[in-house]
Order: C-alpha cells, then structure tokens, then sequence
C-alpha cells in the first residue's frame, strides 16, 4: 500500500507520534512518504529518525499553522506531491494539514483520512475569534470525503459532534527502544522535576513557574524553546532548548517527575513516553492529560499550583507511594498504548476506509 502522510507540525509530540506509526508501516512493507513542515521544535537530524525507506518531502511553504492555511502556495504544493506519489492513502494530521490536504487532494479518487491531535477550537487558552475560525476550519473540511481518526477516547466525542465519518485509535509508543532510557527511582536526593514541549501560553509555562518557586530545594527541567522562556524565571529552573530525541529521552528517564501544565492536550505522546520510562506523572486536570491519567492509580490529577507541590511533597517524603503508581503507568502502556497496537489498529481502518 502507498501511504502518503501530510504534517505540518513535525515537532515535539506529533514528531513522535509520526516517527513511530510510519516505522511501523515501512517495517510492515508498505510504501511511506512523508510530507512535512519545519517549525521550531523540528530536529535538524529530522530525516534519520525515519526508516531510510521512507520517503521524506519537506514542504516549504509549511510555515506555521494560520500562515500554511494562508499560504496558496501551501495547497498547489501538496497537490503536486499528491500527484507525484499517487498513493492509495491519505492521513493528514493536525489542523492546517487537515483544512489544506481536503482542499487540495481529490478525497472522491483517494482515500483520506485526518487526525487532528487536539481540536485547535478546544483549547481553553486559545481566543474566542480564533475558536470560531478554527471551528469553521473544521466544519468546512469535514464537507470533503474523509475519515476523522481521534488519537484519544475524549478527542472521538469530539470529532463525532463535527462529522459521523469518524473513527478512535490510541497514540502510541515503543516500549521496547524505550527501555534503555529508564533509570530506578530514587527519593532520598537528586530530585528532578521535568516537562517538554514548546514554551508558550497554552503549555501553562507561568503555572509551571509557580510550582518550581513553591519548591525551592528541588531541581525542574524544561525541555524546549518558546516565545514565553522569559516566564521561567525561578532559579530552580534549568531551561535546555531543543535536544535530540535520545537525549530528550535520557532526560526524562533521569529525572523523578515528569509534570504538565497545559490548558490541553491531545493525547500526550510525550506523557505516555514518559509512562513507558516509569516516571511519576503529574497533569493538570485538563483535556487529554484525564484521558490517560487515573488519579492515584498510575498517575496523579492536580487542579492548582499547592495540588502539584502537595503531590510532589508526598512521593518524597513517602507518604504517596511513587513506585505504584509509575508501575500503574508503565502496565497502561503495555495494555493500551504500545505503538506495534496502534499501527495495526490504523491499518484496518485504512483498508476499511
């Protein structure tokens, strides 16, 4: 079968998610091609993360999602690849490829399917105007022939409100690469705190700055660059930039904790990466992060700044059993989130289509 995969976004999360469903495909002998946008966050090594039997086709005039969706170019260009290809399959992921790819591939000669990773109209950080837009965004491409597949049970209720051609399959990740990166647990010092991501409003990096100064003793991690770095301001507060995958990965399999703060998710591959590596998990009560965490089961669900700190607090001092609940997270995965059960499960629905 040849696959062609639109994603504007080839960063952080969804980086993730495409690296290990299209390694899947090629391991299962299928014709991969990737057409994808550099944005900050994208590795400059992108390429060799990929089986070098994928087909890898940067899209220059992918330069953000409202610029990409304003971008003419962005359309006759992903049309050309289209035709270039000429695959049997069609899997656009986010919203500026999803609007983009509907519009420019003809979805009644192929079949074509989107999944969004986390309804931009959804986010409680993002404005009511750009709600609206993005909602229309939605609306408008759901008119084109295609399937809607939800990388989470939450983001399927949503994607049967916009359109009936909608299907559900769990993110997924790589249990066995993983491995190597996890390290013992260890309470009695070195404690870390970490996340990653970009730093902007809607990853909650004022709400993250607030927990790190409430723990003054205890070392945090921020993996990644944004626009809102300035925000990070405790001194406790060690921000990396972009790292390499393994490296990112080495990171947070030394580290303790690993925390998010954002107003949303889609379904967070970077939390079930860090599931997989046994890390205590602690996510704000949000979209997405509820999905997958069970609250005192193989993570924990914090509402406010004092819930995070009280969380914290009470795996080291022993009075939350921390090596429970990242057991809890680590059997999750095995049973609901291994990416070998995710390629599988997209594979049947694209023969289904």
């Amino acid at each position: 079968m040849k696959i062609l995969h639109v994603v504007e976004p080839f960063a952080t999360g969804v980086l993730s998610f495409i690296q290990e469903l299209c390694n899947n495909q090629a391991d299962m002998g299928h014709d991969v091609s990737i057409a994808y946008g550099v944005r900050e966050g994208t590795p400059k090594n992108v390429e060799e993360m990929f089986d070098s039997r994928i087909k890898m086709i940067q899209v220059k005039a992918f330069n953000g999602a409202l610029k990409s969706l304003l971008n003419p170019k962005a359309y006759i260009e992903i049309n050309r690849i289209y035709r270039n290809f000429n695959p049997d399959v069609v899997h656009l992921h986010s919203s500026a490829s999803g609007f983009i790819g509907r519009i420019s591939i003809p979805c009644h000669k192929t079949k074509v399917f989107y999944t969004p990773h986390g309804y931009s109209f959804l986010s409680d950080n993002t404005p009511f105007l750009l709600k609206k837009i993005f909602w229309i965004i939605e609306k408008v491409a759901s008119l084109f022939k295609s399937v809607t597949i939800a990388c989470s049970a939450r983001e399927y209720q949503d994607a049967k409100k916009i359109t009936s051609h909608s299907a559900f399959v769990n993110n997924g990740v790589n249990v066995k690469d993983l491995g190597k990166y996890a390290k013992s647990l260890d309470f009695s010092n070195n404690i870390t705190v970490c996340t990653s991501g970009r730093i902007i409003h809607q990853k909650g990096p004022l709400f993250f700055n607030e927990i790190a100064k409430k723990l003054p003793q205890v070392k945090f991690i921020w993996i990644g660059e944004g626009d809102m770095q300035d925000a990070l301001t405790a001194p406790n507060i060690t921000i990396t930039g972009w790292k390499e995958r393994e490296d990112t990965l080495s990171i947070v399999g030394n580290s303790t904790f690993f925390i998010l703060t954002s107003y949303g998710e889609g379904l967070s591959v970077s939390l079930l990466e860090a599931m997989a590596l046994k890390r205590i998990c602690i996510v704000r009560n949000v979209r997405g992060c509820k999905d997958v965490i069970r609250n005192n089961e193989n993570g924990f669900l914090c509402d406010t700044v004092d819930d995070f700190v009280d969380v914290i607090n009470n795996v080291i001092t022993g009075k939350l059993d921390g090596n429970i609940v990242s057991q809890g997270a680590y059997n999750d995965i095995l049973s609901q989130y291994d990416s070998d059960r995710m390629a599988k499960k997209y594979l049947e629905i694209y023969l289904k289509g």
